[in-house]
């Protein structure tokens, strides 16, 4: 017979020596909508915001709060430290962690030994 136990889920991440544990629940895809929500809101406010400046802070904003939204408070500072701050490097953590998101949830719920279908030629008619 066969057994099923609840049991805590987390993704494990590690980033720069850090390591980080998102807990996997209904609560992360909520979070997740969120941040794609507020990603097009910002991106809006940014493309009307004239000054340079003005719309990177509002980028960098967005970038610490979706952070420490998926990682835990103060998971963006740990991260980053005293660096300076980076467009390309903010995205690509933020792109890395959600893929790892992702990734999790599709090992997680497609079944381990599923082959892809494959496709066979059609067959040929044989000439009289």
């Amino acid at each position: 017979m066969r057994k099923f136990t609840f049991s805590q889920s987390a993704i494990p991440i590690d980033i720069e020596d850090q390591h980080f544990e998102i807990p996997f629940n209904q609560g992360l895809f909520a979070k997740k909508d969120k941040i794609v929500k507020e990603s097009q809101k910002a991106l809006k406010a940014i493309k009307k915001d004239a000054d340079e400046q003005a719309a990177l802070d509002k980028v960098f904003a967005f970038f610490k709060t979706s952070m420490d939204e998926l990682l835990g408070e103060g998971a963006h500072d740990k991260i980053f430290g005293s660096r300076k701050q980076d467009v390309i490097e903010e995205t690509d953590v933020l792109y890395f962690v959600i893929g790892q998101i992702n990734a999790y949830e599709q090992s997680r719920y497609q079944p381990q030994n599923a082959k892809a279908p494959t496709t066979r030629p059609a067959k040929k008619k044989k000439k009289k």
